[in-house]
C-alpha cells in the first residue's frame, strides 16, 4: 500500500517499518492512501450551496492505485446521505460486499477532478 503526501511525494508502506504521518523530505501531512479494494466505483462528494451530496462515479487508478480520474457523470443520483446512496447501490444490484468495498476507500471530491465545478 502507498500513501501520498500533500507535497505529492509517495511512500511505500510495505518497505518501511513505521508509517510516517509526515513526508520525510518536506514535512507535509498525508493527503491520500492507495486503494486496497480497487473498486471501479468510488463515493464522490458534490458540494451544492455549502451542503455535501454523495454520488457514485466510475474511477480509474494510476500505477500506485491512487484515483487518476473519475467520470464526470455519476452512475447514481446525488443523495444527501451516504445511507441513501448505499441503499441505491443495493437496489441497483450491488452486493453488500461490493458496497462495503466502495465505502471503505476515501471519499473523493468532485472539485478534486473538476475544479471548475465548485
Amino acid at each position: 500500500m502507498y500513501v501520498k503526501y500533500k507535497c505529492d511525494c509517495i511512500a511505500d508502506t510495505n518497505s518501511t517499518p513505521v508509517l510516517s504521518v509526515r513526508c520525510l523530505y518536506h514535512g507535509d501531512s498525508i493527503k491520500d492512501w492507495s486503494s486496497v479494494y480497487k473498486s471501479p466505483y468510488r463515493v464522490v462528494i458534490h458540494w451544492q450551496d455549502g451542503m455535501a451530496g454523495f454520488a457514485i462515479h466510475k474511477v480509474e487508478y494510476d500505477q500506485y492505485d491512487f484515483p487518476r480520474s473519475i467520470e464526470r457523470l455519476s452512475i447514481t443520483p446525488i443523495y444527501p446521505t451516504t445511507a441513501e446512496l448505499a441503499h441505491e447501490l443495493r437496489e441497483m444490484g450491488f452486493t453488500m460486499e461490493e458496497v462495503s468495498d466502495i465505502f471503505y476507500d476515501r471519499y473523493l471530491e468532485q472539485r478534486e477532478f473538476f475544479p471548475e465545478e465548485k
